[in-house]
């Protein structure tokens, strides 16, 4: 199995438009590549490049850290992300769920639209409710935790 990632050149997304790459796995202290930036960038959305690999250019003789290189950032991003994805609530241990801040002001135009439908205003009433409560830019994210109720709002 470990040989499944020893020195990888067929079909990695190389090519000559742009600079390849070569990963240097830390786990395995086996390298990868030559890749291209497209697959590199598949690879950190796959986890199959974690933050403790390193990466050199085709032709080059060090290595740089992956947070050091141009696929920092990239690789940064999707640690927050799985680092988000395991919240925890710091009360009971259990996983929190990321919710967003709705309208209320939106929820009491709903209301008013469908109670006032038969008269025919409310059908303006409601669209404008239904923008305010789920549409535009979104509300403001927090954690909350479904067994003990904690939250970060």
């Amino acid at each position: 199995m470990s040989e499944q990632i020893l020195h990888t050149t067929l079909d990695t997304g190389a090519s000559s438009a742009g600079p390849n790459y070569y990963v240097l796995h830390a786990v395995t202290k086996q390298t990868s590549g030559p890749l291209s930036e497209e697959t590199i960038q598949d690879w950190i959305s796959q986890k199959r490049i974690t933050l403790q690999d390193s990466v050199t250019r085709q032709g080059e003789q060090h290595w740089t850290p992956i947070l050091q290189s141009p696929f920092g950032t990239r690789i940064a991003d999707q640690a927050n992300l799985d680092r988000l994805a395991a919240t925890t609530c710091p009360r009971c241990g259990s996983a929190m769920v990321a919710r967003i801040k709705q309208s209320g002001t939106g929820l009491a135009l709903i209301l008013i639209g469908i109670a006032l439908t038969p008269l025919f205003i409310g059908i303006p009433i409601f669209i404008v409710g239904m923008v305010m409560r789920h549409g535009g830019k979104g509300g403001k994210a927090y954690f909350s935790c479904p067994i003990c109720s904690y939250s970060t709002s």
